[in-house]
């Protein structure tokens, strides 16, 4: 980790900047790997803002990293250097964390495959520092979960929420520094959990000279789409990852991610996210509105009152009977069900995320 706060990505020690339609703009065209031309000091201040604010900083490095030292002023490209530092410290952390949970789930006999984080880094950009990962999310099958959840408890982990066969969190405090663990047995949200999803396909690819199984095959954009959906605010980065595996797909590719999608309900879902990448385009008009129609997290319109998942969700359904089904998981999730918790913890909860009372941040405090 950062050896001072100052170094962290996230730092408050560094001068915010103004995250406006323009620096979007820049951080787009920087993460895209394209020059910004002509730019104020302030606009490449807001740049960086932009870029840590939509997790894309490290990226924007990885792509343009030869522009910002040519063009930006010394201080911020300091600064730039240290966000970089500090994003290849912690992936260097994460990927000794992730390579330690593998090996405790294969030593119980239990396949995981890592989702998204380091391995889609290197896939889609070469770079495992082009994405700022804050967790290790595993597949696991769900017949495999008891026999998981044992094997993490043994390298000191603990449950921090969730149960089985649902979405599970775990955290640990290794090295003195929080770090946490997610368990899915479905590539899809609890609130898609009846959908017939196929399970994991794993290709190797190499994380800091060491193969890390990884989610490959026809399912991964259609998993990165419904991943985008599940979530009210989605970093620019998210965007930019669906983008740049779009792309890279030829036609026949592309069709065959398409006919999955429809086999499992989610052909809606998939064209959705296709269609929110040609919005990537109107950063270049600096056009206001992009922010908002992609709920980025910096886009004042859409911080406090970004679509609730549940209805995207609900409208990106493919049929009736999907949507009476997220309906009802919304309204009584299995999960909660199972806990055996009250319905109005749940609906408290709601409530304060709502009016901006909770956090998306991790605040727990992880006990050794």
């Amino acid at each position: 980790m950062p050896k001072s706060d100052e170094a962290r990505p996230d730092s408050a020690a560094w001068p915010p900047g103004n995250v406006d339609a323009l620096s979007l703009c820049n951080v787009a065209q920087l993460a895209r790997g394209l020059p910004l031309g002509h730019a104020s000091d302030d606009d490449w201040r807001n740049a960086l803002a932009a870029g840590i604010a939509e997790r894309c900083a490290g990226l924007a490095w990885v792509r343009s990293g030869m522009h910002i030292r040519a063009e930006a002023p010394e201080s911020v490209s300091n600064r730039w250097r240290s966000v970089v530092f500090a994003l290849d410290e912690d992936a260097r952390a994460m990927a000794r964390l992730a390579n330690d949970v593998l090996a405790a789930l294969s030593s119980a006999g239990v396949r995981g495959v890592v989702l998204k984080g380091l391995p889609l880094a290197v896939t889609l950009y070469g770079d495992p520092v082009a994405r700022r990962t804050d967790d290790v999310d595993v597949y696991v099958r769900a017949s495999d979960r008891p026999a998981a959840a044992r094997a993490l408890a043994s390298i000191g982990w603990r449950c921090a929420g969730g149960r089985e066969p649902w979405h599970q969190s775990f955290e640990a405090l290794i090295d003195g520094v929080p770090r946490f663990l997610e368990i899915h047995s479905k590539l899809v949200c609890d609130n898609l959990g009846h959908l017939a999803v196929p399970e994991a396909e794993a290709n190797d690819v190499r994380v800091f000279d060491v193969d890390v199984p990884a989610l490959g095959g026809d399912f991964l954009p259609v998993y990165l789409a419904a991943h985008l959906a599940q979530h009210r605010h989605i970093p620019l980065l998210w965007w930019i990852d669906f983008a740049t595996l779009w792309d890279r797909l030829d036609a026949d590719q592309r069709d065959s991610s398409a006919a999955l999608a429809s086999r499992v309900g989610l052909a809606r879902c998939l064209a959705w996210a296709v269609a929110g990448v040609a919005r990537l385009d109107d950063f270049a008009a600096e056009d206001s509105g992009a922010a908002a129609a992609l709920c980025l997290p910096s886009s004042r319109g859409t911080r406090r009152s970004g679509e609730l998942v549940m209805l995207r969700l609900a409208k990106l359904a493919d049929r009736m009977p999907d949507q009476l089904r997220i309906a009802a998981g919304w309204i009584w999730p299995r999960a909660h069900r199972a806990s055996g918790k009250p319905l109005s913890t749940l609906y408290l909860n709601r409530v304060r995320k709502l009016v901006g009372l909770g956090s998306s941040e991790r605040t727990r405090t992880v006990r050794s």
